[in-house]
C-alpha cells in the first residue's frame, strides 16, 4: 500500500469517526448546584469504618433538568466516624465525589452533605430505667449506711449517668440526602 493511499484511508476513517466524537458532548453542572439522592444501604456510626464505600441513588430533579442523569449512582467514602459513648456524641461523615450514569459514563466532583435524614434512638425509656435502677441501688446502700436519702441520691445519679450516655447515628436505607457541589461536575454524555 502506498503512502498516499494510506493517508487517504486514514483521512476517510477520521471523517467517519468525527461525527461520533461530536455526539459525545460534555455536560458541566456548576458548583453550588444541589443534588438530591437516597441512600442505597443503611449506614451507622456503630459499625461504619473510615474508608468504607457509600453509595446513593440520584433522584429528580436532575442536574440541568437532564433526564440522562436518571438512576445515576453517586459514590464516595466514610471520612469520619465517632462511636457514641459515655459523654461522647456520635459523629458520621462521608464525602461524595463520583457519579456513574446508567450508560457507564463517570464524572468526578466534590460535594458536601447539606441535609441528611438520620436517626438516633429515643433515650427516654433508658433514662427512666436507669433512674429506677439508681433509686433501688441507692436505697439499699442508703439503708446500709443508715440514711433515708440513698434512694433519692441513687435516682439522680442513675438519671445523670443515663442522660450522659449518647446514642449512635443511623442513616437508614432510602434516607434522603441533599448534597451541594463544591466543585463543578463535568461528564461526557
Amino acid at each position: 500500500m502506498s503512502l498516499r493511499s494510506l493517508l487517504c484511508s486514514g483521512a476517510a476513517a477520521a471523517a467517519l469517526l468525527a461525527p461520533l466524537g461530536a455526539a459525545a458532548a460534555a455536560v458541566t453542572v456548576p458548583s453550588g448546584t444541589q443534588l438530591r439522592a437516597t441512600m442505597n444501604s443503611e449506614l451507622t456510626s456503630k459499625s461504619a469504618l473510615v474508608g468504607q464505600v457509600v453509595k446513593l441513588q440520584l433522584v429528580a430533579p436532575y442536574p440541568e433538568n437532564d433526564a440522562r442523569f436518571a438512576n445515576a449512582t453517586l459514590s464516595g467514602k466514610v471520612v469520619n466516624v465517632v462511636r457514641a459513648g459515655q459523654g461522647r456524641k456520635a459523629q458520621l461523615e462521608f464525602a461524595i465525589d463520583k457519579i456513574t450514569l446508567v450508560g457507564g459514563q463517570v464524572g468526578w466532583f466534590s460535594a458536601k452533605v447539606v441535609n441528611l435524614d438520620s436517626r438516633t434512638k429515643d433515650s427516654t425509656g433508658k433514662i427512666a430505667l436507669s433512674t429506677l435502677g439508681g433509686m433501688v441501688v441507692g436505697n439499699v446502700l442508703g439503708k446500709w449506711a443508715g440514711t433515708n436519702a440513698g434512694g433519692a441520691i441513687g435516682a439522680v445519679a442513675g438519671a445523670l449517668y443515663s442522660a450522659n450516655s449518647k446514642e449512635d447515628i443511623t442513616v437508614p436505607q432510602g434516607a434522603e440526602a441533599i448534597l451541594q457541589l463544591a466543585s463543578p461536575l463535568s461528564i461526557r454524555l
